[in-house]
């Protein structure tokens, strides 16, 4: 099984239903960024549909992201599109909790944990409010494959047992 999502919890997510799944887990933004100690180096179109046939080639895969037009082929190719409706108030207090153990070395991160980025979180995270009826246009072909998850099924599913 494919499946792509976004919102916040992607990762917590995608870790508990691969690993129930026993499939591979990316991260799309470790297959836009090539992730260096002197600073991140952004792939080319070119590289980054590289990335992606590779992940076609495994046999089941959770990519778990924010859509970007990159990688709009993904949603031809997922079985299946979860998209988490949380409260805003519920991912900008997630947003400043995972942050802080980001920050003091709690929890790794892919990122440096500065205040910018935080500030960038909380702008992205407005953008998916002022942006979610574009969001669904972007979506509106694949409607088939689009399961909407609100915070009470999201809490369901993290409470999985591997």
């Amino acid at each position: 099984m494919d499946t792509w999502f976004g919102c916040k919890w992607k990762t917590t997510l995608a870790t508990k239903l691969s690993k129930l799944m026993n499939c591979y887990q990316y991260e799309l933004d470790n297959l836009v960024w090539i992730r260096r100690n002197t600073g991140d180096v952004r792939r080319t179109k070119t590289q980054i549909n590289r990335v992606l046939d590779r992940i076609y080639k495994t046999q089941s895969w959770i990519v778990e992201g924010v859509y970007r037009e990159d990688y709009s082929v993904l949603l031809e190719k997922v079985d299946i599109i979860l998209l988490l409706n949380t409260p805003a108030h519920v991912r900008e207090d997630r947003i400043l909790k995972r942050w802080v153990k980001q920050r003091y070395g709690f929890e790794c991160c892919n990122y440096m944990p500065t205040v910018k980025m935080l500030q960038s979180m909380y702008a992205w995270s407005r953008g998916y409010e002022d942006n979610y009826s574009a969001l669904q246009e972007i979506l509106e072909p694949y409607k088939t494959k689009i399961q909407i998850v609100n915070l009470d099924g999201l809490k369901e599913l993290l409470e999985l047992s591997y």
